[in-house]
């Protein structure tokens, strides 16, 4: 069986300084691993600096590809003021153009992963037939199992009652076998087996510790530099629920349960590692940053006039600590964590690492954890390649069938060049130069600055935990159509490997809901008159700009005019539009509307003014 990787993550660790310069500064640090997790960059509290390459990781700089978005359909007439069709004619109005093919897609696709979790079906019943999947589990060893050189198979065991367990049991060879058949057969059934594998996270690099300059203050005077905050919107999102009430499970390294972000923050600590499992954390404090940076980019406290704020600062996080100080760790141990969080209440189960190994218990851990209710949120992984292609592999759990993968993007909002894309990536979110918590033992200021789809992951965990929160009754599946339905078109245009749907964006998914869309009660009563698009966003760059919104019920297409004049209609299944016609350092004003046949054009969306870059 394959060796497991390391965390998804690469950390960069630089002295405060204007800007970062990788060839004067700091050597890049390098996260842990659990079945390869992301590896993220990490730097001290100075504004979010791009991530390093790594070559051992597969992690590329988080230089990405030009932006690329939905051009719409331009309009023909430059000086129209109204490009609804009469009320008398039921002519639907232009299509927009087709999406351009991204370049970093490859020759041949692979098929998309099934994304609904399976119901767990037993594959074996009595002590016979499990002695018979024993023993082809062992047949996979890539070396001979001997006295000297046993291997730990790991089954999943499911009860009358349809609960599941873990069971390990260390063979030698095939006269093993028996006495672990017999040892499973009496806890119940045999649901899923796999040997055991390590995993090992990149030897950190030399790391700096940098105190912040920011001054206490009734806000939190690190908010400026959580880029992270500004494209998606979180704050305007706790209008309707910060998260409280929803226990969000991070599997990780251990965190730092006294941290000032996160105190107050925990419940039900627990470790599965080498040293057992039992309560709370192993390595107090931390040896490393890895768990408690993903801690603070979810639920670091709001308003405490303290550092950062979380994406969901309500919650309630359950540290899971199943890699060691070094970033090693077994996928036994991610299963069996898993399967704990999913019986003890968590609705959203974060897991920032990741292997190219497929486990079959690891992939039915994430299938049980589904069907009680959770959505598990797992990282693309940092290889920075295209799976599908010769030499990328597959990033579990993140492929393994009912998990939410997330890809990473820039503050730009392209695709981060670390990022392994693939048809089962469903989200996007921030995921380079993220700012968050660590451990003060380790950081005397308390935050760092880090890179990789293991700090996008969080971010994507955030907004989960928001829609859980304002709609408690939701299945997974009902809360993954929310979000990827209201995505943000973003990296290349229409679904991609990257970002799969798009940007997370949890105030349009909460909005979509409380309008009555996908995943809530679904609208009874047909709109009467047509409504606003809510304009939730106008990024400008160079050359261009990219607008976001919301489509109100019953829309069909949305206007979008520029300085009063419309320049093009979107499909209002669409959530984003990209005006590349515009000149640099120049400003100029949108306004949107919506259209339908029945209903006709609807009040504009208000004005928003954006200057473009040079």
């Amino acid at each position: 069986m394959a060796v497991l990787g390391s965390v998804l993550a690469v950390v960069v660790l630089v002295p405060r300084s204007p800007a970062h310069d990788t060839a004067g500064g700091a050597a890049p640090a390098r996260e842990p691993a659990v079945a390869r997790s992301s590896r993220p960059v990490a730097s001290p509290v100075s504004a979010p600096v791009a991530s390093t390459t790594s070559p051992t990781v597969g992690v590329a700089s988080t230089d990405a590809s030009g932006p690329a978005g939905d051009t719409g359909t331009p309009l023909a007439a430059a000086g129209a003021t109204s490009i609804a069709p009469a009320v008398a004619s039921p002519a639907e109005p232009p299509a927009a153009e087709p999406a351009p093919t991204s370049a970093t897609a490859p020759a041949e696709q692979p098929p998309s992963l099934p994304k609904d979790a399976p119901a767990l079906t037993p594959i074996a019943s009595g002590q016979d037939e499990i002695a018979s999947q024993l023993s082809a589990t062992l047949d996979d060893a890539p070396s001979p199992i001997t006295e000297s050189a046993p291997a730990q198979i790991v089954s999943l065991v499911q009860d009358t009652d349809g609960h599941v367990s873990v069971q390990r049991n260390q063979v030698t060879g095939p006269d093993g076998v028996d006495a672990a058949a017999a040892s499973i057969a009496d806890a119940g059934d045999l649901v899923a087996t796999g040997l055991d594998a390590t995993v090992q996270m990149i030897d950190p690099a030399a790391e700096l510790s940098v105190d912040p300059t920011a001054t206490a203050s009734s806000g939190d005077p690190l908010r400026s530099s959580q880029w992270a905050l500004d494209r998606v919107p979180f704050e305007t999102a706790w209008n309707t629920t910060n998260g409280a009430g929803v226990i969000v499970a991070v599997i990780d390294t251990a965190v730092d349960l006294n941290h000032a972000e996160l105190l107050g923050q925990t419940t039900g600590a627990y470790h599965f590692t080498a040293a057992g499992q039992g309560p709370g954390v192993v390595t107090a404090p931390p040896g490393n940053f890895h768990g408690t940076h993903v801690s603070g980019i979810i639920a670091a406290l709001a308003g405490n006039g303290a550092g950062i704020e979380g994406g969901a600062p309500g919650v309630k996080l359950m540290p899971i600590e199943v890699l060691s100080t070094s970033g090693s760790g077994r996928y036994s141990d991610i299963t069996s964590a898993i399967i704990y969080a999913a019986d003890h209440g968590a609705r959203v189960i974060n897991l920032s690492l990741g292997g190219s190994a497929q486990f079959d218990p690891l992939d039915a851990a994430v299938a049980y954890a589904v069907n009680h209710g959770a959505v598990v949120v797992a990282a693309a992984g940092n290889d920075g390649c295209v799976v599908g292609n010769p030499g990328c592999a597959a990033n579990y759990p993140a492929a393994s069938p009912g998990a939410l993968a997330i890809g990473s993007v820039n503050s730009d909002l392209t695709c981060s060049s670390f990022t392994t894309q693939a048809s089962y990536v469903s989200l996007g979110a921030p995921g380079a130069g993220i700012l968050s918590t660590a451990p003060t033992n380790l950081y005397g200021s308390g935050y760092v600055s880090a890179s990789g789809t293991s700090m996008a992951t969080p971010y994507a965990s955030a907004a989960v935990a928001l829609v859980v929160a304002a709609h408690p009754s939701l299945g997974p599946a009902e809360i993954r159509a929310a979000l990827t339905s209201t995505a943000v078109d973003v990296a290349n245009a229409g679904p991609d490997t990257c970002t799969g749907s798009g940007l997370i964006d949890p105030l349009a998914a909460l909005d979509h809901l409380a309008a009555g869309g996908g995943g809530g009660s679904p609208t009874t009563t047909a709109p009467s008159t047509m409504e606003a698009p809510r304009l939730a966003g106008a990024l400008p760059g160079r050359g261009m700009v990219r607008l976001s919104f919301v489509a109100p019920p019953g829309a069909s297409t949305i206007l979008v005019r520029r300085d009063g004049v419309a320049i093009a209609t979107i499909p209002a299944t669409r959530r984003s539009y990209t005006d590349r016609n515009v000149s640099p350092h120049t400003d100029y004003t949108y306004e949107l509307s919506a259209w339908s046949a029945a209903l006709g054009e609807g009040p504009g969306s208000g004005d928003k003014t954006v200057r473009t870059r040079g």
